[in-house]
């Protein structure tokens, strides 16, 4: 019997557990915490749940994201809200599809815009529109 390796933690107001790679839910152990990304809601499909898992392995990889990104709120029409670790603001991040090219706008904004005018200054980041990277003021 292979050991399953977790990849996304789910909670939601009934359950919380971890899914490996394939979906498979894995039971949360009172000796260990992994510190991987978090989720929750319910996934309104199949496609949803699969690319948020390929998005989360990816996260996991990446020390950049994984210290940015706390969790994850799955929205019933299958688009993401990412709540980061710091700050006053939401991630509207769209459906978990093509997440590595909008990881790496986010990032830029991160490393190139936030360096100079600071994230502060707004209440919500949007990539879910292809291409764009938007931002709202306060």
């Amino acid at each position: 019997v292979g050991e399953r390796t977790p990849v996304l933690r789910i909670k939601t107001a009934i359950e919380d557990y971890y899914l490996d790679m394939q979906g498979t839910k894995i039971p949360i152990s009172s000796k260990y915490i992994e510190r991987i990304m978090i989720a929750s809601g319910t996934f309104p499909d199949e496609t949803v749940k699969t690319n948020l898992l390929k998005m989360a392995d990816f996260v996991n990889k990446d020390e950049f994201w994984r210290a940015i990104i706390e969790q994850v709120l799955i929205q019933p029409n299958g688009e993401l809200l990412i709540i980061p670790q710091v700050g006053d603001y939401l991630i509207e991040f769209g459906k978990p599809e093509d997440y590595e090219f909008k990881l790496r706008n986010l990032k830029a904004v991160y490393q190139q815009g936030f360096k100079n005018l600071g994230w502060n200054k707004y209440k919500a980041i949007s990539v879910k529109y292809q291409n764009q990277v938007v931002c709202t003021k306060k």
